[in-house]
Protein backbone atom coordinates (compact mmCIF):
# COMPACT_ATOMS: atom_id res chain seq x y z
CA UNK A 1 0.00 0.00 0.00
CA UNK A 2 1.37 3.39 -0.99
CA UNK A 3 2.30 5.59 1.98
CA UNK A 4 0.68 9.05 1.97
CA UNK A 5 3.05 12.03 1.61
CA UNK A 6 2.78 15.06 3.89
CA UNK A 7 2.89 18.39 2.15
CA UNK A 8 4.75 21.15 3.92
CA UNK A 9 2.48 23.92 5.08
CA UNK A 10 3.56 27.58 5.11
CA UNK A 11 3.95 27.37 8.87
CA UNK A 12 6.17 24.30 8.66
CA UNK A 13 8.29 25.96 5.98
CA UNK A 14 8.82 29.09 8.07
CA UNK A 15 9.64 26.93 11.09
CA UNK A 16 12.19 24.96 9.10
CA UNK A 17 13.69 28.20 7.81
CA UNK A 18 13.87 29.59 11.34
CA UNK A 19 15.58 26.43 12.57
CA UNK A 20 18.14 26.65 9.78
CA UNK A 21 18.74 30.31 10.70
CA UNK A 22 19.31 29.42 14.35
CA UNK A 23 21.61 26.58 13.39
CA UNK A 24 23.62 28.93 11.21
CA UNK A 25 23.87 31.40 14.06
CA UNK A 26 24.93 28.68 16.51
CA UNK A 27 27.58 27.48 14.07
CA UNK A 28 28.82 31.05 13.67
CA UNK A 29 29.04 31.51 17.45
CA UNK A 30 30.87 28.20 17.77
CA UNK A 31 33.34 29.23 15.07
CA UNK A 32 34.05 32.55 16.80
CA UNK A 33 34.47 30.81 20.15
CA UNK A 34 36.92 28.29 18.69
CA UNK A 35 38.90 31.09 17.06
CA UNK A 36 39.16 32.89 20.42
CA UNK A 37 40.21 29.68 22.17
CA UNK A 38 42.88 29.15 19.51
CA UNK A 39 44.41 32.41 20.81
CA UNK A 40 44.29 34.14 17.44
CA UNK A 41 45.57 37.70 17.38
CA UNK A 42 43.42 40.73 16.59
CA UNK A 43 44.12 40.47 12.86
CA UNK A 44 43.18 36.77 12.78
CA UNK A 45 39.98 37.35 14.75
CA UNK A 46 38.86 40.16 12.45
CA UNK A 47 39.55 37.97 9.42
CA UNK A 48 37.49 35.19 10.99
CA UNK A 49 34.72 37.69 11.81
CA UNK A 50 34.63 39.05 8.24
CA UNK A 51 34.60 35.51 6.86
CA UNK A 52 31.65 34.53 9.07
CA UNK A 53 29.65 37.60 8.02
CA UNK A 54 30.23 36.98 4.33
CA UNK A 55 30.16 33.15 4.17
CA UNK A 56 27.80 32.18 6.99
CA UNK A 57 25.44 35.12 7.26
CA UNK A 58 25.52 36.29 3.66
CA UNK A 59 26.71 39.87 4.02
CA UNK A 60 28.12 41.06 0.67
CA UNK A 61 30.18 44.02 1.83
CA UNK A 62 32.04 44.50 5.10
CA UNK A 63 34.45 47.22 6.26
CA UNK A 64 35.87 47.41 9.78
CA UNK A 65 37.35 50.68 11.06
CA UNK A 66 39.37 50.81 14.29
CA UNK A 67 40.03 53.70 16.69
CA UNK A 68 43.39 52.14 17.57
CA UNK A 69 44.49 52.42 13.92
CA UNK A 70 43.45 56.06 13.69
CA UNK A 71 40.14 55.08 12.13
CA UNK A 72 41.71 53.37 9.18
CA UNK A 73 40.06 50.31 7.65
CA UNK A 74 41.67 47.19 9.15
CA UNK A 75 39.58 44.54 7.33
CA UNK A 76 37.21 44.63 4.38
CA UNK A 77 35.59 42.55 1.64
CA UNK A 78 33.29 43.22 -1.30
CA UNK A 79 34.33 46.85 -1.64
CA UNK A 80 36.96 48.63 -3.71
CA UNK A 81 40.30 49.43 -2.07
CA UNK A 82 40.12 53.08 -3.11
CA UNK A 83 37.01 53.56 -0.96
CA UNK A 84 38.38 52.02 2.24
CA UNK A 85 41.59 54.04 1.91
CA UNK A 86 39.62 57.26 2.40
CA UNK A 87 39.89 59.02 5.76
CA UNK A 88 36.40 58.82 7.23
CA UNK A 89 37.32 59.69 10.82
CA UNK A 90 34.85 62.56 11.27
CA UNK A 91 31.95 60.69 9.70
CA UNK A 92 32.63 57.58 11.79
CA UNK A 93 32.91 59.47 15.07
CA UNK A 94 29.57 61.14 14.44
CA UNK A 95 27.84 57.73 14.64
CA UNK A 96 26.69 56.99 18.18
CA UNK A 97 24.35 54.04 17.53
CA UNK A 98 23.40 51.48 14.89
CA UNK A 99 22.41 53.57 11.89
CA UNK A 100 20.56 52.75 8.68
CA UNK A 101 22.39 54.74 6.05
CA UNK A 102 20.42 57.01 3.75
CA UNK A 103 21.57 57.10 0.16
CA UNK A 104 21.44 60.87 -0.14
CA UNK A 105 23.03 61.78 3.21
CA UNK A 106 25.82 59.33 4.00
CA UNK A 107 29.20 58.99 2.24
CA UNK A 108 29.04 55.26 3.12
CA UNK A 109 25.69 54.62 1.45
CA UNK A 110 27.15 53.94 -2.01
CA UNK A 111 28.38 50.60 -0.65
CA UNK A 112 26.77 50.02 2.75
CA UNK A 113 23.33 49.88 4.34
CA UNK A 114 24.15 49.71 8.05
CA UNK A 115 26.79 51.31 10.30
CA UNK A 116 27.40 49.54 13.62
CA UNK A 117 29.63 51.41 16.14
CA UNK A 118 30.95 49.69 19.28
CA UNK A 119 31.82 51.66 22.44
CA UNK A 120 33.50 51.03 25.76
CA UNK A 121 32.58 53.52 28.49
CA UNK A 122 31.58 56.14 25.93
CA UNK A 123 34.87 55.66 24.06
CA UNK A 124 34.45 54.46 20.44
CA UNK A 125 36.44 51.33 19.65
CA UNK A 126 35.38 50.22 16.18
CA UNK A 127 32.73 50.85 13.55
CA UNK A 128 31.55 48.09 11.20
CA UNK A 129 29.91 48.97 7.89
CA UNK A 130 27.62 46.31 6.35
CA UNK A 131 26.00 46.03 2.96
CA UNK A 132 23.90 43.46 1.03
CA UNK A 133 22.94 44.09 -2.58
CA UNK A 134 20.37 41.39 -3.46
CA UNK A 135 18.00 41.81 -0.51
CA UNK A 136 17.27 45.33 0.75
CA UNK A 137 15.17 44.03 3.65
CA UNK A 138 17.84 41.62 4.88
CA UNK A 139 19.64 44.20 7.03
CA UNK A 140 16.35 45.71 8.20
CA UNK A 141 15.47 42.59 10.18
CA UNK A 142 16.05 43.24 13.87
CA UNK A 143 17.01 39.64 14.64
CA UNK A 144 19.73 39.76 11.96
CA UNK A 145 21.13 43.04 13.26
CA UNK A 146 20.93 41.84 16.85
CA UNK A 147 22.88 38.67 16.04
CA UNK A 148 25.56 40.53 14.06
CA UNK A 149 25.87 42.96 16.96
CA UNK A 150 26.32 40.02 19.35
CA UNK A 151 29.07 38.49 17.19
CA UNK A 152 30.74 41.90 16.86
CA UNK A 153 30.71 42.51 20.62
CA UNK A 154 32.14 39.06 21.32
CA UNK A 155 35.08 39.69 18.98
CA UNK A 156 35.67 43.22 20.34
CA UNK A 157 35.63 42.00 23.96
CA UNK A 158 38.01 39.15 23.10
CA UNK A 159 40.46 41.56 21.42
CA UNK A 160 40.25 44.08 24.28
CA UNK A 161 40.86 41.27 26.79
CA UNK A 162 43.92 40.17 24.84
CA UNK A 163 45.22 43.75 24.86
CA UNK A 164 44.59 43.99 28.59
CA UNK A 165 46.36 40.71 29.21
CA UNK A 166 49.31 41.86 27.11
CA UNK A 167 49.50 45.11 29.07
CA UNK A 168 49.39 43.20 32.36
CA UNK A 169 52.21 40.92 31.22
CA UNK A 170 54.24 43.95 30.15
CA UNK A 171 53.61 45.61 33.51
CA UNK A 172 54.69 42.45 35.31
CA UNK A 173 57.85 42.32 33.19
CA UNK A 174 58.58 45.98 33.95
CA UNK A 175 57.94 45.38 37.65
CA UNK A 176 60.36 42.46 37.68
CA UNK A 177 62.91 44.55 35.80
CA UNK A 178 62.59 47.37 38.30
CA UNK A 179 62.85 44.97 41.23
CA UNK A 180 66.00 43.47 39.71
CA UNK A 181 67.44 46.92 39.03
CA UNK A 182 66.51 48.10 42.51
CA UNK A 183 68.29 45.11 44.03
CA UNK A 184 71.38 45.85 41.96
CA UNK A 185 71.32 49.50 42.97
CA UNK A 186 70.95 48.66 46.65
CA UNK A 187 73.99 46.39 46.39
CA UNK A 188 76.08 49.11 44.72
CA UNK A 189 75.40 52.02 47.07
CA UNK A 190 77.64 51.89 50.19
CA UNK A 191 75.96 50.97 53.45
CA UNK A 192 78.76 52.18 55.73
CA UNK A 193 80.81 55.35 55.61
CA UNK A 194 83.96 56.38 57.48
CA UNK A 195 83.25 58.03 60.82
CA UNK A 196 86.36 58.83 62.85
CA UNK A 197 88.50 61.69 64.16
CA UNK A 198 89.60 62.65 60.61
CA UNK A 199 86.40 62.46 58.60
CA UNK A 200 82.72 61.85 59.19
CA UNK A 201 80.46 60.89 56.26
CA UNK A 202 76.83 59.95 55.81
CA UNK A 203 74.52 59.75 52.79
CA UNK A 204 70.83 59.51 51.98
CA UNK A 205 69.07 58.24 48.85
CA UNK A 206 65.37 58.80 48.03
CA UNK A 207 64.39 57.07 44.77
CA UNK A 208 61.54 58.49 42.73
CA UNK A 209 60.92 55.04 41.16
CA UNK A 210 62.06 51.56 42.10
CA UNK A 211 65.28 52.13 40.17
CA UNK A 212 66.81 55.58 39.94
CA UNK A 213 69.88 57.01 38.32
CA UNK A 214 71.64 58.54 41.32
CA UNK A 215 74.95 57.15 42.52
CA UNK A 216 77.45 57.90 45.27
CA UNK A 217 80.52 56.06 46.45
CA UNK A 218 83.90 56.39 48.16
CA UNK A 219 87.21 54.56 48.39
CA UNK A 220 90.29 54.98 50.58
CA UNK A 221 93.21 54.08 48.28
CA UNK A 222 95.75 54.53 51.10
CA UNK A 223 95.95 55.56 54.74
CA UNK A 224 96.23 59.28 53.97
CA UNK A 225 93.52 59.83 51.36
CA UNK A 226 89.87 59.34 50.55
CA UNK A 227 88.28 59.65 47.10
CA UNK A 228 84.52 60.11 46.92
CA UNK A 229 81.94 60.87 44.26
CA UNK A 230 78.28 61.58 43.63
CA UNK A 231 76.64 61.35 40.22
CA UNK A 232 73.40 61.25 38.29
CA UNK A 233 72.98 58.80 35.41
CA UNK A 234 70.46 59.70 32.71
CA UNK A 235 67.56 57.28 32.40
CA UNK A 236 66.04 54.73 34.75
CA UNK A 237 65.51 51.00 35.00
CA UNK A 238 67.89 48.11 34.48
CA UNK A 239 69.86 49.96 31.79
CA UNK A 240 70.76 52.69 34.29
CA UNK A 241 71.52 50.09 36.98
CA UNK A 242 73.86 48.17 34.64
CA UNK A 243 75.64 51.39 33.66
CA UNK A 244 75.93 52.24 37.34
CA UNK A 245 77.47 48.84 38.10
CA UNK A 246 80.04 49.25 35.33
CA UNK A 247 80.75 52.83 36.34
CA UNK A 248 81.30 51.81 39.97
CA UNK A 249 83.80 49.13 38.92
CA UNK A 250 85.64 51.68 36.75
CA UNK A 251 85.62 54.33 39.48
CA UNK A 252 87.03 52.03 42.12
CA UNK A 253 89.70 50.61 39.84
CA UNK A 254 90.83 54.00 38.55
CA UNK A 255 90.75 55.58 42.03
CA UNK A 256 93.31 53.00 43.15
CA UNK A 257 95.57 53.28 40.12
CA UNK A 258 95.56 56.96 39.08
CA UNK A 259 97.10 59.85 40.98
CA UNK A 260 95.52 62.76 39.09
CA UNK A 261 91.81 63.50 39.05
CA UNK A 262 91.78 64.99 35.55
CA UNK A 263 93.27 61.81 34.08
CA UNK A 264 90.83 59.71 36.08
CA UNK A 265 87.81 61.71 34.87
CA UNK A 266 89.02 61.53 31.25
CA UNK A 267 89.26 57.76 31.53
CA UNK A 268 85.81 57.56 33.15
CA UNK A 269 84.47 59.52 30.18
CA UNK A 270 86.07 56.97 27.85
CA UNK A 271 84.43 54.10 29.72
CA UNK A 272 80.99 55.75 29.59
CA UNK A 273 81.33 56.30 25.84
CA UNK A 274 82.37 52.70 25.26
CA UNK A 275 79.32 51.40 27.12
CA UNK A 276 76.60 53.80 25.99
CA UNK A 277 77.75 54.93 22.53
CA UNK A 278 76.61 58.46 23.35
CA UNK A 279 73.07 57.41 24.36
CA UNK A 280 73.42 58.06 28.11
CA UNK A 281 75.24 60.67 30.15
CA UNK A 282 76.52 61.06 33.68
CA UNK A 283 76.94 64.19 35.74
CA UNK A 284 79.63 63.60 38.33
CA UNK A 285 81.39 65.31 41.20
CA UNK A 286 84.54 63.56 42.36
CA UNK A 287 86.72 64.74 45.23
CA UNK A 288 90.10 63.67 46.59
CA UNK A 289 91.02 64.70 50.12
CA UNK A 290 94.39 64.23 51.83
CA UNK A 291 94.11 63.94 55.61
CA UNK A 292 97.75 64.92 56.11
CA UNK A 293 98.05 67.96 53.83
CA UNK A 294 94.36 68.90 54.29
CA UNK A 295 94.11 69.60 50.58
CA UNK A 296 90.85 68.93 48.75
CA UNK A 297 91.02 68.44 45.00
CA UNK A 298 87.90 68.01 42.93
CA UNK A 299 86.44 67.85 39.42
CA UNK A 300 82.84 68.80 38.77
CA UNK A 301 81.67 67.15 35.53
CA UNK A 302 78.46 69.06 34.90
CA UNK A 303 77.04 68.17 38.32
CA UNK A 304 75.05 70.37 40.67
CA UNK A 305 77.79 72.22 42.63
CA UNK A 306 78.38 70.87 46.14
CA UNK A 307 78.48 73.39 48.99
CA UNK A 308 81.66 73.75 51.04
CA UNK A 309 81.41 75.54 54.39
CA UNK A 310 84.88 76.71 55.45
CA UNK A 311 85.78 79.65 57.70
CA UNK A 312 82.08 80.50 57.98
CA UNK A 313 81.87 81.01 54.22
CA UNK A 314 79.91 78.80 51.81
CA UNK A 315 81.49 78.14 48.40
CA UNK A 316 79.99 76.35 45.44
CA UNK A 317 82.49 73.90 43.94
CA UNK A 318 82.13 74.45 40.19
CA UNK A 319 85.57 73.82 38.64
CA UNK A 320 85.70 70.86 36.26
CA UNK A 321 84.38 69.93 32.84
CA UNK A 322 81.27 69.03 30.90
CA UNK A 323 79.14 65.95 31.63
CA UNK A 324 80.57 62.50 30.93
CA UNK A 325 79.51 60.65 27.79
CA UNK A 326 78.78 63.71 25.66
CA UNK A 327 82.18 63.89 23.90
CA UNK A 328 84.62 61.14 22.99
CA UNK A 329 87.34 63.29 24.54
CA UNK A 330 86.58 65.97 27.10
CA UNK A 331 87.64 69.35 25.66
CA UNK A 332 89.21 70.57 28.91
CA UNK A 333 89.29 69.55 32.56
CA UNK A 334 90.06 71.95 35.41
CA UNK A 335 90.89 70.54 38.81
CA UNK A 336 89.64 72.65 41.69
CA UNK A 337 91.95 72.90 44.72
CA UNK A 338 91.15 74.03 48.25
CA UNK A 339 93.32 73.91 51.37
CA UNK A 340 91.23 73.45 54.46
CA UNK A 341 92.87 75.35 57.30
CA UNK A 342 89.96 74.73 59.63
CA UNK A 343 87.24 72.16 60.07
CA UNK A 344 84.99 72.11 57.00
CA UNK A 345 81.60 70.74 56.04
CA UNK A 346 81.02 69.51 52.49
CA UNK A 347 77.44 68.91 51.34
CA UNK A 348 77.04 67.09 47.99
CA UNK A 349 73.67 66.41 46.34
CA UNK A 350 71.93 65.65 43.05
CA UNK A 351 69.65 68.07 41.21
CA UNK A 352 66.61 66.15 42.45
CA UNK A 353 66.99 68.10 45.71
CA UNK A 354 66.92 71.55 44.11
CA UNK A 355 64.10 70.47 41.77
CA UNK A 356 61.68 69.75 44.63
CA UNK A 357 58.62 71.99 44.26
CA UNK A 358 56.11 73.06 46.89
CA UNK A 359 52.43 73.79 46.43
CA UNK A 360 53.25 77.38 45.41
CA UNK A 361 55.53 76.12 42.58
CA UNK A 362 58.64 77.28 44.45
CA UNK A 363 61.83 75.18 44.48
CA UNK A 364 64.58 74.58 47.02
CA UNK A 365 67.19 76.98 45.70
CA UNK A 366 70.92 77.00 46.47
CA UNK A 367 70.71 80.05 48.75
CA UNK A 368 68.24 78.24 50.99
CA UNK A 369 70.58 75.24 51.27
CA UNK A 370 73.53 77.54 51.98
CA UNK A 371 71.56 79.14 54.81
CA UNK A 372 70.70 75.75 56.33
CA UNK A 373 74.33 74.66 56.08
CA UNK A 374 75.62 77.76 57.85
CA UNK A 375 73.10 77.45 60.68
CA UNK A 376 73.20 73.67 61.22
CA UNK A 377 76.74 72.57 60.32
CA UNK A 378 77.56 71.83 63.98
CA UNK A 379 75.17 68.88 63.91
CA UNK A 380 76.52 65.34 63.37
CA UNK A 381 76.31 64.38 59.71
CA UNK A 382 73.58 61.78 60.26
CA UNK A 383 71.41 64.31 62.08
CA UNK A 384 72.11 66.93 59.42
CA UNK A 385 70.93 64.52 56.71
CA UNK A 386 67.76 63.80 58.69
CA UNK A 387 67.21 67.54 59.01
CA UNK A 388 67.47 67.92 55.22
CA UNK A 389 65.11 64.99 54.69
CA UNK A 390 62.52 66.40 57.10
CA UNK A 391 62.86 69.80 55.44
CA UNK A 392 62.17 68.27 52.01
CA UNK A 393 59.04 66.53 53.29
CA UNK A 394 57.74 69.70 54.94
CA UNK A 395 58.66 71.92 51.98
CA UNK A 396 56.97 69.84 49.27
CA UNK A 397 53.70 69.45 51.19
CA UNK A 398 51.33 67.38 49.08
CA UNK A 399 53.38 67.74 45.90
CA UNK A 400 54.99 64.58 44.52
CA UNK A 401 58.74 64.29 44.11
CA UNK A 402 59.60 64.30 40.40
CA UNK A 403 63.16 62.92 40.50
CA UNK A 404 65.56 60.88 42.61
CA UNK A 405 67.13 62.75 45.51
CA UNK A 406 70.57 61.90 46.88
CA UNK A 407 72.80 63.84 49.22
CA UNK A 408 76.06 63.15 51.03
CA UNK A 409 77.37 65.08 54.03
CA UNK A 410 81.05 65.11 54.87
CA UNK A 411 82.79 66.72 57.85
CA UNK A 412 86.51 67.16 57.36
CA UNK A 413 87.82 67.44 60.91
Amino acid sequence: MKQPTLEKTPNSKSLEFALREKQTQLNALLEVTLAINENLGAKGLWQKYENILSKKIGIDRVAIYSAESGWLCIQHSGVEDRFVKRNLRNELLSLRQITKLKKDKSPFAAYFDIAMPVFHKEEPLITVLLGKSDDEKFLQQEDKISFIQTITNIVVVAIENKKLMKEQLQQQAIKKELEFGGTMQTMLIPKKFPYNNRIQMAACYIPNLDVGGDYYDYIEPNDDEIIFCIGDISGKGVAAALLMANFQASFRMLAKSMNFLDEMVQELNNRVNEITQGEKFITLFVGRYNYFTRKLQYVNAGHTPPLLLHKNQVTQLTEGCTILGMFEKLPSIKTGKVTLEEEAFLFCFTDGLTDVENEQDQVIDMHLLEEILQKKSSMPVQEFNKLILDFVVEFKGNRLIGDDISFMSCKLL
